[in-house]
């Protein structure tokens, strides 16, 4: 997964003010979001990006932390079909036509 930008944290605070403006629009949501954050001085915005550089850093410590904690993966050849299993066989089944009824 991506990390969150600045701009996707400001997205997220902002989301309620974005949908009254934007009257529940999906697109106008946007276009509001995209509004709101060009109205912000370059310190504003900063501040929202420098956010973003923690929760990533946070994100990135919890994840190099949680291997310990999660189950080892099954290789690649014990999660193989066994052969003769319905799943084995996904090419599609040839269709016959009935014949022409004589009329």
């Amino acid at each position: 997964m991506r990390p969150k930008t600045g701009y996707l944290l400001f997205c997220e605070q902002q989301r309620a003010a974005a949908v009254e403006l934007a009257a529940g629009d999906p697109r106008r949501v946007f276009r509001e979001f995209g509004r709101m954050w060009r109205e912000l001085s370059q310190a504003e915005q900063d501040v929202f990006r420098l956010r973003a550089c923690a929760v990533a850093e946070r994100e990135q410590q919890e994840q190099a932390e949680a291997p310990a904690e999660q189950e080892p993966e099954e290789p690649e050849e014990d999660r193989a079909d066994p052969p003769g299993s319905p799943a084995q066989d996904r090419s599609p089944q040839p269709t016959t036509a009935a014949p022409p009824s004589p009329g």
